[in-house]
């Protein structure tokens, strides 16, 4: 059944068993008991699953390509890493997901041709509790394995990117490498493609696999979007859905050749290399060893997580190819983690129209290899997020409930700024298809409320598919943020049926795992703990306020933070199964920023020079926005820019000019026409635009009195202001390139004329 069917039937439920009640208002209605959510969560081989809310089958859009080619090979681009072994564990899905990453980075020129990062990493702190702090950690922890054995316990697509996304556990093979910590191997095989058998060394299982917590932070790439395609799949068939087989293969093509190598979970008859024995080394009736092709026709849970690197659309349907013949040609090009003994080199083909996938995952991130990162900082509260994937269905299931009450819904973050930054992003979780999401920037005073201050800026995005987006703000001016300052994050998030509220759900009990057989027989059982923290002032939601409310008059839907009783109960009442309870952590939305530079120091030199070209002295001067006096009899000058951190650009009548260059003293007739530009480094958003306000200080008339008492016809030169600039009042010229004495005035008193301050002229910030 399908995911959504399912809800809607439940959500109906709902409404009808409320009105049904005496009293009872739509608005204002508890759950009836028996409506809620189910939560069956299994594993198959390397791949967990909650099976009674596996994905619907959605229609991916046709992409708006001119057509694509009918073979594609990212391995000919050098976009797609090297064959890895996943032994002696079950990590299949972080094998997957860590390939689409390293393919984007090499597809997008971030990283070099070598880049390995750490599969063993991403596996190990997904199901670590975490937080910025020591307290309140959250996450999904195993409870009943001891340490080792959680690279045992399998994962999905939601997990690792619930886990990325906050930037923790993304390490090199180099810092965290796939082994244990003495190092020690031991001996196992895998089939390749004729049938035969290969020794292969992989690390022991037995040694200590644990990792360091300090090294959650080795910060070797941001992910920064993991688009979710569902696949063709219909359930209640158990068949490929011939419908929407055209439309995602074109969309996952479309990613392939725009962001690299897309993941991919399945099911194999061989989830492990392990499963082949001597006795049987081809157990399975849907992979046809010679040709490395795989076509499964009905549908089967996932167990195996794997990444497309390119597809065939020429590779024939026939019992040549395939041991079950596929209804169509085509197949994708697969790279698996089994070594390059496995297999084609560790590759094979998967037939366009297998039954059993899933799930594809496209990833995009950012390396600070190459440069700097996109962004330098992640604010964020929601280190669970869709790791505990009912979160997921509980979105759609109130959703779909506010949605048929009329009752709007929108969440919120508060976040407050470390230090000077410029905030350039924020992150969306799309719970479901074809979203669109207006996001809106607040400064606010404090943290009671996320709009009871300024809005800054808003903006509308959309989304065709689900999962983890970053969304640049494409404000045209710079939200800069000062240290200790407050700022929200407001989004309304509209799908064609519902609402969405993207918020984590912690569970008061342990939830059982039942790991599966190839024959759907339970192995044996664990328990996962799925915590989510939260404290006021962080999150926010409006219209939640309204649902599963006894009370007999409707609420007014309004803002409530999430810590509030009313919003807790209201996720309390959703039964789960069994005794279990859900509560909600955060909202699942994070900011990112860049770290605001400092303004650029600025050094400006000059020299003048007399009519003759002989020169009248040089000097220095830091204050770029007081006056500068040049000496008298100056009747040309040149000038240079220096800067301890960014760059200078000088203009002289809005043309660039080549330092040194020497200027006709009268181009100071034109107000303006020199002109000062500062860039900091590294980032580039901080400077300054001055205008220099220079004169050539004029002779003093013959036997005058060089002072500036009245009858002296020493009247002093105005600035553009119209003010006067005189010697030893407040706002005087710098004298920056006089050096010389005259007309009476001795060394000494030119020099003090010369250190005298300035008046202050136009200074305009420019942050970026």
């Amino acid at each position: 059944m399908k995911k959504k069917h399912l809800i809607s039937r439940i959500v109906g439920l709902a409404l009808a068993a409320a009105l049904a009640l005496p009293g009872a208002s739509v608005f204002a209605s508890a759950l009836p008991e028996g409506a809620g959510l189910s939560m069956n969560l299994e594993q198959h081989g390397g791949i967990v699953m909650d099976m009674d809310n596996l994905p619907s089958t959605s229609s991916a859009p046709v992409q708006n390509r001119m057509g694509y080619p009918d073979k594609y090979d990212l391995r000919e681009k050098g976009f797609s890493t090297p064959v890895k072994f996943q032994n002696p564990w079950g990590a299949c899905w972080a094998f997957a997901g860590i390939s689409s990453v390293e393919s984007n980075l090499l597809s997008e020129g971030k990283a070099s041709a070598g880049i390995d990062l750490s599969e063993k990493a991403a596996t190990w702190f997904t199901y670590q509790a975490q937080n910025t702090t020591p307290e309140n950690k959250e996450g999904t922890t195993i409870v009943s394995k001891n340490a080792n054995e959680l690279y045992d316990a399998g994962g999905n697509f939601y997990g690792f990117g619930a886990q990325l996304s906050t930037w923790y556990g993304a390490s090199t093979e180099k810092e965290i490498p796939y082994q244990g910590a003495q190092g020690n191997t031991v001996m196992g095989k895998v089939p390749s493609h004729d049938g035969s058998l290969y020794d292969v060394s992989y690390f022991d299982p037995k040694d200590d696999w644990s990792v360091p917590y300090s090294q959650i932070n080795d910060n070797a790439y941001h992910l920064e979007d993991m688009e979710l395609i569902m696949g063709a799949v219909n359930r209640e068939s158990g068949s490929t859905d011939m419908t929407q087989v055209g439309a995602v293969v074109n969309a996952v093509k479309d990613k392939i050749m725009s962001n690299g190598a897309v993941a991919v979970m399945f099911n194999a008859d061989e989830s492990k290399p392990e499963d082949v024995t001597e006795e049987n080394p081809s157990p399975s009736p849907y992979f046809k060893r010679d040709t490395s092709a795989y076509y499964h026709d009905t549908f089967m849970a996932p167990n195996h997580g794997v990444s497309i690197v390119g597809w065939d659309d020429t590779f024939t349907a026939n019992s040549e190819n395939f041991t079950t013949v596929p209804p169509g040609a085509g197949a994708w090009i697969v790279k698996n983690s089994w070594s390059d003994k496995w297999g084609t080199d560790g590759y094979f083909y998967l037939s366009y129209y297998d039954a059993t996938m899933t799930m594809y995952a496209s990833c995009t991130a950012d390396s600070g290899e190459m440069g700097l990162y996109d962004y330098d900082n992640n604010y964020q509260y929601d280190y669970l997020g869709n790791k505990n994937a009912i979160a997921v269905n509980i979105d759609t299931f109130v959703g779909q409930i506010a949605k048929a009450q009329n009752i709007p819904l929108k969440v919120a973050n508060i976040f407050t700024a470390d230090k000077a930054e410029v905030l350039k992003a924020v992150s969306l979780t799309a719970n479901d298809a074809n979203a669109t999401v207006t996001t809106e920037i607040y400064r606010v005073p404090d943290t009671s409320s996320p709009i009871s201050g300024a809005p800054v800026y808003t903006q509308e995005d959309t989304f065709s598919n689900t999962g983890y987006y970053t969304l640049e703000l494409r404000s045209e001016t710079p939200i800069s943020l000062k240290a200790g300052e407050h700022f929200s994050v407001v989004q309304t998030i509209t799908y064609p049926d519902h609402d969405g509220v993207p918020i984590e759900i912690g569970l008061k009990n342990a939830a059982p795992v039942d790991v599966k057989d190839k024959n759907g027989q339970t192995v044996y059982t664990y328990y996962t703990q799925q915590t989510a923290t939260n404290a006021p002032g962080q999150s926010f939601v409006y219209g939640l306020n309204t649902l599963f409310t006894d009370q007999a008059e409707a609420p007014v839907p309004v803002w409530k933070d999430i810590t509030d009783e009313t919003i807790t109960n209201a996720f309390q009442v959703i039964p789960i199964g069994g005794d279990n309870k859900a509560y909600p952590g955060n909202v699942m939305i994070k900011a990112f920023t860049v770290d605001q530079d400092t303004a650029p120091a600025v050094t400006l030199g000059g020299e003048s020079f007399d009519a003759q070209g002989q020169s009248l002295g040089s000097q220095n001067v830091t204050d770029l926005a007081a006056a500068i006096s040049l000496p008298k009899g100056a009747a040309a000058f040149s000038l240079s820019a220096q800067t301890e951190n960014g760059e200078a650009v000088i203009t002289v009548g809005g043309e660039a000019y080549e330092e040194g260059t020497k200027l006709d003293a009268a181009v100071l007739n034109t107000p303006g026409a020199v002109t000062v530009d500062t860039t900091s480094a590294p980032r580039g958003n901080n400077g300054a635009h001055y205008v220099l306000n220079m004169a050539v200080t004029p002779d003093t008339p013959s036997g005058g009195d060089p002072g500036t008492g009245e009858g002296s016809g020493a009247t002093p030169p105005a600035n553009d202001n119209g003010q006067n600039v005189t010697s030893g009042g407040k706002n005087v010229g710098t004298g920056l390139f006089d050096t010389t004495a005259g007309m009476g005035l001795t060394i000494a008193a030119v020099l003090l004329l010369a250190a005298s301050g300035g008046f202050i002229l136009y200074r305009r910030n420019r942050k970026a």
